[in-house]
């Protein structure tokens, strides 16, 4: 599949000192995140500040860069780059799927923005394809973390909550101790209105795993000359290389990754036609088939 040029990594040279994305990466080289209430000290007032300037048609495409967060601090959009479309990869991997066609720019778009920086903040890991759940990733998280982040992460817009004010009230209540309450708003905007209905199956945020339908029996015990010097214990060390994964591990935890999720949203454009919807396990079988192959297109239509 045709691959996007640039990697899903920053560089150091391009991190804007004093931004939310230069904490972000510091936390990111030290192997750490934020915990749910440092991040919603710092969206909170961020919504805040984004609710007043929608409310008087301002529009921005928002990503950690450009948002202040200097120590001591309150955290502010920084005006100057407001409107200057993101440049490191994991700043557009926060843009809803309409600003990349140069849409958007409103309350809806920042929803899924702030949808986006919560959950890097919490997880390390950018919103994409074959993400996880928060919860997957991260321990005792609030039960309805998962659930708020799906909602903010559809990328119909169409689809996706258009209350900012609902959001951020949804986010507050998470650690409502952890910064100044937002401007009051019905959290139940969350779920659509008269005029739309939120679509969940369209989250980037893949569903929760199904329950097993059985039990796989635990394996019977390996014969004791097998555990013995010499046997089945010391072949598998000699055979380990120092540093190296455990490729079969990676690749069963991407597998279970994909079936996770199967959802038809791969499209792949061959000889100028649509084919698809596809799940991933779908798209998989069809590659391996060489119906689809590298000089064909991939589309995730989530996140276009």
């Amino acid at each position: 599949m045709t691959q996007p040029a640039s990697s899903n990594l920053t560089t150091e040279a391009a991190i804007i000192p004093g931004t939310l994305r230069a904490a972000m990466e510091a936390r990111r080289d030290q192997g750490e995140t934020f915990s749910v209430r440092e991040m919603v000290a710092a969206i909170i007032p961020l919504c805040s500040e984004l609710i007043a300037r929608h409310a008087r048609g301002e529009t921005f495409c928002i990503h950690p860069s450009n948002v202040r967060f200097d120590a001591g601090s309150p955290i502010a959009l920084d005006l100057q780059r407001a409107k200057a479309p993101p440049t490191l990869p994991r700043d557009k991997a926060c843009m809803a799927p309409e600003e990349r066609h140069g849409k958007g720019g409103d309350a809806c778009s920042s929803v899924f923005n702030i949808g986006a920086i919560a959950y890097e903040m919490l997880t390390g890991t950018s919103v994409g394809p074959a993400m996880r759940r928060p919860s997957e990733l991260v321990s005792n998280l609030p039960a309805n973390v998962d659930v708020i982040l799906s909602k903010a992460l559809i990328g119909d817009p169409s689809h996706r909550p258009h209350d900012l004010a609902a959001l951020a009230q949804a986010i507050h209540h998470l650690a409502p101790t952890a910064s100044q309450a937002p401007p009051p708003a019905n959290e139940a905007a969350l779920d659509g209105d008269d005029d739309f209905s939120v679509d969940v199956s369209l989250s980037m945020v893949p569903p929760p795993p199904k329950a097993s339908q059985s039990t796989v029996p635990k394996p019977a015990p390996l014969p004791s000359d097998l555990l013995s010097s010499g046997g089945l214990i010391e072949v598998v060390e000699a055979l380990k290389v120092p540093g190296r994964k455990d490729a079969t591990a990676e690749l069963g935890e991407l597998k279970t990754r994909l079936e996770s999720d199967p959802r038809p949203r791969y499209v792949v454009i061959k000889d100028g036609m649509d084919h698809g919807p596809f799940s991933a396990i779908e798209l998989l079988q069809q590659i391996a088939s060489h119906t689809f192959e590298s000089h064909h297109f991939l589309v995730d239509s989530f996140s276009s």
